[in-house]
């Protein structure tokens, strides 16, 4: 399945589109900072087809899931803040 994704234009600022792979792709859960809120878990996506970090985040309603490509560094701190040491070492060394 393909899913869409927005990516923010380096030169413009603008976002731009794109689709990634999910049947590849690997997830990662986040960890809720608070879990009575009405806030969805947080997901990073590793999309090796693409060779692309995606954040899983909801826009204004819970229903609606925004796919949100980002560079690898802000994708390792993720995973560092959300406890995933053993994909740190995977994908990062």
């Amino acid at each position: 399945m393909q899913i869409p994704y927005v990516v923010r234009d380096a030169a413009t600022g603008g976002l731009l589109h794109g689709v990634f792979s999910s049947s590849e792709a690997v997830e990662f859960e986040g960890v809720l900072k608070n879990p009575d809120g009405l806030e969805l878990t947080p997901y990073l996506y590793w999309a090796p087809q693409e060779q692309m970090w995606l954040l899983a985040h909801n826009n204004c309603t819970p229903a609606q899931l925004v796919y949100e490509a980002m560079d690898p560094e802000t994708a390792r701190a993720w995973l560092v803040e959300h406890e995933h040491p053993d994909a740190v070492r995977k994908h990062f060394g």
